[in-house]
């Protein structure tokens, strides 16, 4: 089916437009599909728009087990902090702070990941090196 935008039609999807009435909401009210009015709105040259972005921020939770650090991965839940912060007898155990939707690290950790830092391991002392043999 195919939709006719006359200058009745033009003119009411400009003031649809400026209100910020959503594309599918105009295109419901004038009888069409959102990408109708998506696809006559770039061709008027109307401005873009953007959909704001929404962050959902997670709080923090507390470990299962008091006196342990982190968290069990089985513990954690969306919106926590998978940073690895210990590694026990039953497991890793990670940070689980509270984190951005849709990212797997807090924002200290993510930080950490993301930056270009490097992480440079420290070598343990000479005596404890096992591998090393004395010249005897």
């Amino acid at each position: 089916m195919m939709f006719y935008w006359g200058e009745p039609e033009i003119e009411r999807l400009r003031v649809l437009w400026a209100k910020g009435v959503s594309c599918a909401d105009i295109g419901r009210q004038m009888g069409t599909t959102k990408n109708a009015v998506v696809g006559k709105a770039r061709r008027l040259g109307l401005m873009q728009r953007r959909p704001s972005r929404v962050v959902k921020v997670f709080p923090a939770r507390l470990p299962a087990v008091a006196g342990e650090v982190g968290f069990a991965i089985t513990e954690l839940v969306n919106g926590q902090c998978r940073y690895p912060v210990a590694e026990t007898r039953s497991g890793h155990r990670f940070c689980g702070a509270g984190c951005e939707d849709g990212v797997s690290y807090c924002p200290e950790h993510k930080t950490i990941c993301f930056s270009g830092f490097k992480f440079q391991r420290q070598r343990p002392p000479a005596e404890h090196n096992i591998l090393r043999r004395d010249a005897a």
